[in-house]
Formats: structure tokens, C-alpha cells, sequence
């Protein structure tokens, strides 16, 4: 459906934010800070679709997905996303 909109000339958008760090150790001690070049590469692996999607949701009547996306360093990091077109 995105798709389609996009080839008909309508605008996508994209929104991901980082999410947690499944991890780390201790509750509620979960590190996100990212390095410019660690965001590059969320953003490239999001892109290229070689992140895993574990789990949908809804907040503020907006659909979203959640997935894991594994950093070249090792670190595993949760995102969100959410798409639509205008």
C-alpha cells in the first residue's frame, strides 16, 4: 500500500527512534547513546532491510513497528519505526 502511494507520486516518511538496548544488565539500565557512525549504521541496515522485526504497536493512533538491529560492534539495539505517506 506504502508502496504504491510512493510510486504515484506521493511523499513517504520514515520515523525510527532508538528504543533500548536488550543487553544491558539491571533494570532500567539500558544504554542507547549512539555514535554519529552507529546511527549511520541503523539507519543503513534499517534501510537495506537487514533488521530483524520483533513486534507492532500503536501509540498516538499511529501504527509502529519494533525491530533489532545488530551493530558491527556487537550491540544489539531496539528501534521503532513508523511510515506513512502524504
Amino acid at each position: 500500500m506504502l508502496k504504491n502511494a510512493i510510486l504515484a507520486g506521493n511523499i513517504g516518511i520514515v520515523a525510527v527512534a532508538s528504543m533500548s538496548n536488550p543487553d544491558e544488565s539491571g533494570k532500567g539500565n539500558y544504554d542507547i547513546s549512539l555514535l554519529a557512525s552507529e546511527q549511520l549504521e541503523i539507519l543503513a541496515k534499517f534501510a537495506a532491510g537487514s533488521a530483524s522485526s520483533n513486534g507492532t504497536g500503536k501509540y498516538s493512533d499511529v501504527t509502529t513497528k519494533r525491530f533489532a538491529i545488530e551493530l558491527a560492534s556487537g550491540r544489539i539495539i531496539n528501534i521503532m519505526s513508523a511510515a506513512f505517506v502524504k
